[in-house]
């Protein structure tokens, strides 16, 4: 075999390996950009949990002033 049939082997597995890397690479890029999509579905939204943290203090602080005014009786 000549050296330019021997160079053309090379370069066609070299860039088969390289074109299964690409496409590897861009599939897990596509896998983890719906991970992350999903993420974010399934956590609470930043503003939704202050709203409820201040539901939730409000009520404990009802019930405390109950339980005070209990204790003062």
């Amino acid at each position: 075999m000549e050296n330019q049939h021997i160079f053309n082997i090379v370069i066609v597995v070299a860039g088969f390996l390289a074109a299964f890397v690409v496409n590897k690479t861009t599939k897990d890029i596509t896998r983890i950009e719906e991970d992350i999509k999903e993420f974010s579905r399934s956590y609470i939204a930043k503003d939704d949990y202050r709203t409820d943290i201040a539901d939730i203090k409000s009520m404990l602080s009802k019930i405390f002033d109950k339980l005070d005014q209990k204790v003062d009786k």
